[in-house]
């Protein structure tokens, strides 16, 4: 996929950010960060609700990492939907040897009902846990 300004395989140890017009489009971000919560979001309940997106990349790619969430982050703001900072997680060696480390951030609490409204999930797990936290959200429980 490459000619679409999108690498193949494994993105782990490839350089990548957000193509221009994905960015330049609202449809295609929005389709685009669906996606990619679909396949690297998670959401769960602690004492409140949560949703987060993470990757991993080889430490030798950690500023491309931060690039490519800067990238997230600026198309989530176009719909409303505010994150924390990014913070890294221990990762692995992998078996070529190379080290990786995990890049995550978070949806504000404030923007869960944005992000539910304006992005959501196509997974149907993932889905049915944001239509929880909707329901919560809409009776001030939350």
């Amino acid at each position: 996929m490459a000619q679409v300004g999108t690498p193949s395989g494994n993105k782990v140890t490839q350089p990548f950010l957000v193509p221009e017009w994905i960015k330049a489009n609202i449809e295609f971000s929005r389709e685009y960060l669906r996606t990619a919560y679909d396949c690297e979001g998670s959401i769960w309940k602690e004492y409140q609700w949560k949703i987060r997106f993470g990757i991993f990349k080889e430490e030798s790619l950690l500023g491309n990492g931060f690039e490519f969430i800067e990238d997230l982050k600026f198309m989530l703001a176009k719909f409303g939907v505010f994150s924390t900072k990014t913070w890294i997680m221990k990762g692995n060696i992998r078996k070529d040897g190379k080290i990786t480390k995990g890049l995550y951030f978070k949806i504000k609490q404030g923007s869960l009902t944005q992000f539910a409204s304006q992005i959501g999930f196509s997974n149907k797990f993932k889905k049915q846990r944001l239509s929880t936290v909707s329901g919560y959200l809409k009776d001030g429980i939350i």
